[in-house]
């Protein structure tokens, strides 16, 4: 009986680690059609629309970089950059907190919170999304 207590004891606590471990920082690099002929001021406007609809904070906007962040709950915190051309735009982790960032790796929230961005940026410059 006791072997089957350690089992099951083992068990579970292997599911709580693999359940709590961080995601592959999520860095993304979007490339625009060639069709879509947008102007850097258009990709500007989407992506400012974009962090509105999504909660994020602008912080500065230097005419090729933007940089914002967010905070969930008074405890997640993390802090992006996004240059951006005619032709494309990136989303880049800058710094964060209360993500567990650390050797590369972060709370799958973030992922999540930049897939949504992303999407939200596409939508707003008439693309369809991609997953």
């Amino acid at each position: 009986m006791s072997r089957l207590i350690r089992s099951i004891i083992l068990c579970v606590a292997t599911v709580l680690v693999i359940g709590c471990t961080g995601r592959a920082v999520q860095n993304i690099d979007q490339s625009l059609p060639p069709s879509s002929q947008r102007t850097a001021a258009q990709v500007q406007q989407a992506i400012h629309q974009a962090l509105a609809e999504q909660k994020w904070t602008l912080q500065q906007d230097n005419g090729s970089v933007i940089y914002a962040e967010i905070t969930v709950r008074e405890r997640h915190h993390a802090e992006i950059s996004i240059p951006y051309t005619s032709q494309q735009y990136s989303i880049k982790l800058r710094s964060s907190s209360g993500l567990d960032e650390k050797d590369g790796q972060i709370h799958r929230n973030y992922n999540n919170w930049v897939t949504l961005l992303n999407e939200k940026i596409q939508q707003n410059l008439g693309i369809t999304p991609t997953r």
